[in-house]
């Protein structure tokens, strides 16, 4: 899976523009057109690891903690 995550730092938090790795904060969390859903699930959890706030492609702003959809 290829795609583009932007990490930007602020004073206070790091927001992680993600593209169409999460594509709104209510998912959908089977994402129907990714090619492997195991990469994608990795790739989630990597930003949730990093990130405090995460940009969807399509939707608003969202925390990056466990109600995320994985």
């Amino acid at each position: 899976m290829r795609g583009i995550t932007l990490p930007a730092g602020t004073p206070t938090e790091v927001v992680a523009l993600v593209g169409d790795l999460w594509w709104r904060p209510n998912g959908p969390v089977e994402d129907p057109v990714a090619p492997d859903h195991e990469v994608l699930r990795r790739s989630r959890l990597r930003v949730l690891d990093t990130a405090d706030v995460i940009v969807p492609g399509h939707g608003p702003a969202f925390p990056a903690d466990d109600t995320a959809p994985l």
